[in-house]
């Protein structure tokens, strides 16, 4: 999984208003939400990191694998900051 960037601290963005989009709506924004790959619960996402069109990839390949993945609701949406 790639290496994001961080772009607000962490406890910025936890406090921030945030909105759910789909995926392909992510790419570019910035995480509100930790996402993780569970088990073992590795965070691939940390609230305030940078979503980028790898990451975007590689979570569809996840989901579409069927792996559990926390941090995406049941319409697939990731938070993300408003």
């Amino acid at each position: 999984l790639p290496v994001l960037e961080k772009a607000v601290a962490f406890y910025e963005a936890w406090d921030a208003e945030k909105e759910a989009v789909l995926p392909e709506m992510a790419e570019g924004r910035i995480a509100g939400e930790f996402v993780n790959l569970y088990p073992p619960g590795t965070p691939i996402a940390v609230p305030g990191e940078v979503l980028g069109e790898e990451l975007i990839r590689a979570l569809d390949k996840c989901l579409n694998s069927g792996l559990t993945v926390q941090g995406v609701d049941e319409e697939r949406r990731i938070c993300v900051l408003r």
